[in-house]
């Protein structure tokens, strides 16, 4: 599904977590300077609207809800072929990855996704994908949840032994005008730091203005020293992606400040 990991850079490197944030931190200075070249690069902008940039840049595998938090990838990845309507792309039962091969080592990535999730329904991104999916790739998961009744987003992994979303970490958006039935409208905006951070933000648009913005983070994740490349996948009702924007910038260096409201949001 993605390009080999092939870095002759990182070949053989410990398994540990710690050595692979102290190579990481050792070489930080130096990788910054030779990839300082592709900041503020973007590598993709894709509307999934009829009549827009063709999706040919994309590849899709089938992707099932086993229930009990387990989720299943299926069969080769083929060409996107998925019919887009006004609305966007529903990725309901679909893992799709852009053709792209990214650099982490010392950059971050600033993604933009804007959508639209029906209820019961989930939305995930795989980051730092290699060859396969691991128990070291980071995974956010964004829930419109009907049994606990609202937007939930969740950072965590897969479990190798049974396909289970293994949650870290969760918060709650709220909602100023809650109704568990009706559709989600939402713009994603995440900053892939490259380290151990993932920054996650979800706030309201112009149509669903309900929404309370919600800034999270989890700092826990594996580092990907070589080249890797990201996945989209939805299951539940429908999901839509309108809109995503891809591009390069500054890693954050300081430690996200916690705000003293009685809310789980964070300054970034």
């Amino acid at each position: 599904m993605v390009e080999e990991n092939g870095d002759k850079e990182t070949k053989g490197v410990s398994d540990s977590l710690g050595d692979i944030v102290n190579i990481q931190k050792s070489n930080y200075l130096t990788w910054q300077k030779a990839d300082a070249a592709l900041l503020n690069e973007y590598l993709l902008i894709q509307s999934f609207r009829p009549n827009s940039t063709p999706v040919d840049f994309w590849s899709s595998t089938d992707f099932l809800d086993e229930g009990n938090n387990c989720y299943a990838i299926l069969g080769p990845a083929t060409p996107l072929q998925n019919e887009i309507t006004d609305e966007g792309l529903n990725l309901s039962g679909n893992l799709i990855s852009p053709h792209l091969s990214l650099s982490l080592r010392s950059l971050a990535i600033d993604i933009k996704i804007r959508l639209k999730l029906s209820a019961p329904s989930s939305f995930f991104i795989i980051f730092r994908l290699t060859q396969k999916i691991t128990q070291k790739n980071p995974i956010i998961r964004i829930s419109n949840d009907t049994i606990n009744k609202g937007l939930f987003l969740s950072f965590g992994h897969i479990s190798l032994e049974n396909n289970h979303f293994i949650i870290e970490k969760q918060e709650k958006v709220v909602e100023k005008d809650f109704n568990g039935l009706e559709d989600k409208d939402f713009e994603l905006s995440i900053i892939e730091n490259g380290d151990g951070k993932i920054f996650v933000s979800i706030s309201g648009t112009a149509k669903n203005t309900s929404i309370k913005r919600l800034e999270a983070f989890y700092d826990k994740f594996w580092p990907e020293l070589g080249k890797c490349s990201l996945a989209m996948g939805a299951c539940g009702e429908r999901v839509l992606i309108k809109n995503t924007s891809i591009m390069y910038r500054n890693r954050i260096l300081t430690s996200p400040k916690i705000r003293k409201e009685n809310c789980a949001c964070t300054t970034f």
